[in-house]
């Protein structure tokens, strides 16, 4: 981000996220409608961490791949490289330097729709080098049958292991007053429907 943006209307959210984060959970996902505000929601949480929020905007899976090492080397300040598995780039993040951690893949559906296996990769993670409470994983998407399934759906890989599901809806209109502007508000809100990208 070039720049802090002021987030609307979410203070209970993140007050959830925090939460979370304080009980250890490993596994979290955010979903809700395109342009809802997950990604800065997710940016305000991480604020002060140690994390990466690796945003997947790539169409080929080798390339997201790339961009995630990357992310990973300005993380640790270590020269580029390129892992060769997902789980490699992940191991070199977590092993890097101690304490807690967030990995945040946003727009996962993007990963997904690449690479089958990635969801069966960080179950195997999960259950191995990220099972002992360091490092929160965010799984972030906005098409929302396609996180049903990851969440709740039998055949997913990661089936069982959300402890926390966070949806997102647009923002209630009281928590877009601003001032003594009322009829402005109610304006904007009715132009906008409470979705904090048109605001």
């Amino acid at each position: 981000m070039t720049g802090r943006t002021e987030l609307i209307g979410r203070e209970r959210e993140l007050e959830e996220l925090e939460r979370r984060y304080a009980e250890r959970h490993p596994l979290v996902a955010v979903s809700g409608r395109p342009r809802v505000g997950k990604s800065a929601l997710i940016n305000e949480f991480v604020r002060g961490k140690d994390a990466i929020h690796y945003a997947a905007s790539c169409t080929r899976s080798e390339d997201h791949l790339r961009e995630f090492s990357a992310d990973v080397c300005r993380a640790l300040g270590t020269p580029p490289a390129r892992y060769a598995t997902w789980s490699d780039a992940i191991g070199a993040y977590v092993d890097g330097r101690p304490g807690r951690k967030v990995l945040v893949f946003d727009d996962v559906q993007n990963i997904v729709s690449e690479d089958r296996g990635f969801l069966r990769m960080l179950r195997s993670e999960l259950e191995g080098r990220l099972s002992g409470g360091d490092v929160m994983v965010i799984l972030c998407g906005s098409g929302l049958p396609f996180m049903r399934r990851i969440v709740r759906g039998a055949d997913s890989p990661l089936h069982g292991m959300f402890p926390y599901e966070l949806r997102l809806e647009p923002i209630r209109f009281g928590d877009t007053v601003r001032g003594n502007d009322y009829r402005r508000s109610v304006e904007e809100y009715a132009v906008t429907g409470g979705v904090p990208y048109y605001m």
